[in-house]
């Protein structure tokens, strides 16, 4: 549902309000990014007694308008997933995030976000819309398998702000037939537009790029959102996680390292002013495996030590700082 001009009217991704046995909603993604002044639910079920199995879902609510939005609704409106889960006790394996369809504007509802991948769970449909072998053990949610991955393993990226401007800085650790990023803003969450390209140079490069435009764009106090879309040569491509700032003259850039990293790790980190903030370590999926909910920040440079990592699996994470309304988020490696 990506109407962005829809004045009003409420919007449902799935909608139960009879009892009938044997109803299992599961590989599914809904998306609601329309606009207008109308309600939003992700899952709507107006009695906790009715038969439902769902779960292996990605439900992503993001409006561009200005009705409330909610992952879900049973008896009462839920805003969250983690709402969801605790009154439901449904979809403990669904996902929230965003799908990022090709090219919703053709018809093209492929979604392209790696993070997705192999998420579904075995239903017995053997082959996707296109006619795609699906995958017998880890099948993929939505009607679409995924195809080869775009040969990138990113590091980190951060975004902040320099002398007004936002400074976007980008570490590879693996670039295989790789062509150029692509720097994609958006103002709302959603809709995002390309602002500028840079070429793929080679594994391990330091990457940036400064966006002089967007203090002419917005006001100050708001919050942008970026991405990097890695292209390949062959025209694959994947986006890398989502970072934003807001604009003000707080100055945060950071940098995390070793990586990767076996036992721990440290965030180096410049901030204009002192301050809280908190650090979550999550699976891909955006699950937290590890938190510090309060970490004290000093104005000028600062070395926060992240240990006792030890638990963690060989595999690839995300590491989240948010400090000052601001969400810097890096792609770490447990090796």
């Amino acid at each position: 549902l990506d109407n962005v001009s829809a004045t009003s009217g409420a919007s449902y991704g799935f909608y139960q309000l009879t009892n009938a046995n044997g109803v299992q909603f599961k590989n599914n993604i809904i998306s609601i990014t329309r606009g207008g002044t109308g309600l939003k639910y992700g899952i709507y079920r107006s009695s906790s007694t009715l038969p439902l199995a769902c779960d292996y879902n990605d439900v992503y609510v993001m409006s561009a308008g200005s009705g409330s939005q909610y992952f879900g609704y049973q008896g009462t409106a839920l805003s969250t997933i983690t709402d969801w889960r605790l009154a439901t006790t449904l979809d403990s394996n669904s996902v929230a995030m965003d799908p990022t369809f090709a090219s919703p504007s053709t018809g093209d509802y492929k979604p392209t976000s790696s993070t997705l991948d192999n998420l579904g769970t075995p239903l017995g449909v053997n082959v996707d819309i296109d006619n795609t072998a699906r995958s017998i053990t880890n099948p993929d949610m939505g009607a679409y398998e995924f195809g080869s991955i775009v040969p990138v393993t990113l590091k980190s990226i951060s975004a902040g702000i320099v002398k007004q401007n936002v400074l976007l800085k980008w570490i590879t650790a693996a670039e295989v037939n790789l062509d150029r990023f692509e720097i994609e803003r958006s103002i709302k969450g959603s809709g995002f537009e390309k602002i500028g390209s840079v070429r793929s140079v080679a594994s391990g490069t330091s990457y940036q790029f400064e966006d002089l435009e967007i203090v002419n764009k917005v006001t100050e106090g708001s919050i942008v959102y970026y991405r990097l879309k890695m292209a390949d040569k062959d025209g694959k491509f994947k986006y890398s996680p989502v970072v934003n700032v807001r604009i003000s003259k707080v100055k945060m850039i950071a940098s995390v390292y070793p990586n990767p990293f076996k036992n721990r790790l440290l965030l180096k980190l410049d901030a204009l002013k002192s301050g809280s903030g908190s650090i979550l370590i999550t699976d891909l999926t955006g699950r937290i495996l590890i938190s510090q909910l309060k970490v004290i920040i000093a104005e000028g440079s600062n070395n926060l030590v992240i240990g006792q990592l030890n638990n963690l699996s060989k595999g690839t994470y995300l590491l989240k700082l948010v400090y000052n309304a601001e969400t810097l988020v890096f792609e770490i490696v447990k090796d």
